[in-house]
């Protein structure tokens, strides 16, 4: 941060957009009153071992805070990689208007003592908002730092959403998403690459 303080916070993933690689998390648990950020570097869940830096982002994040349903749609920042990450690490998008319930999906768990760094845990669609996607896990879950984590598609493998939040009901784990077609459609407009210093900070 701009004050020389580290965080060590979130989860990320890697896209691959028409040839070009975008890291992507979420915005709800940044300091945008901490006067900018200098460089946001990703480790590896097991070693911590540094995987990418970045320093810009593809645009600036619609919104500082997400306080309100809708908002969930906002919730995400993309950073242009310089240098490609380790082979195989990048994902893809899915465009999809609308997920039917009961819908298979895939949510890859942190976990630092496996050697892949997270665990495979089944999903489900339960409700899909337009501006927010819900679902459920087939197994319980610590949330701790789980925000930017994505789910994917278990019949296509592509990238469904990533985590806002998520809580307990009736004894099963709801995940609230960020639609990826929020993502998507934030990649089809027109953007600067800002520096971090600005983008991840609070507009006057």
């Amino acid at each position: 941060w701009a004050n020389s303080m580290s965080t060590f916070q979130g989860t990320g993933y890697v896209i691959n957009h028409g040839g070009k690689l975008y890291g992507v998390t979420s915005v709800h648990f940044l300091d945008f009153d901490a006067g900018g950020l200098r460089a946001a570097t990703w480790l590896d869940v097991p070693t911590e071992r540094p995987l990418a830096t970045f320093r810009a982002s593809f645009g600036r994040p619609a919104r500082p805070t997400i306080t309100r349903p809708r908002d969930v749609a906002d919730d995400f920042v993309l950073l242009p990689c310089n240098a490609p990450p380790e082979e195989g690490l990048a994902l893809q998008l899915e465009q999809v208007a609308r997920y039917e319930p009961g819908t298979r999906l895939w949510f890859p768990n942190k976990n630092r003592q496996l050697e892949l760094g997270h665990e495979w845990i089944d999903a489900t669609v339960v409700e899909d908002l337009g501006h927010l996607i819900r679902v459920k896990l087939s197994a319980g879950i610590v949330m701790n730092s789980q925000s930017g984590s994505p789910l994917l598609n278990a019949a296509t493998g592509k990238v469904i959403g990533m985590v806002n939040g998520g809580e307990e009901e009736r004894g099963a784990i709801i995940l609230t998403l960020c639609p990826a077609r929020s993502v998507l459609k934030h990649l089809g407009r027109r953007q600067e690459l800002t520096s971090l210093m600005t983008s991840i900070r609070r507009r006057r």
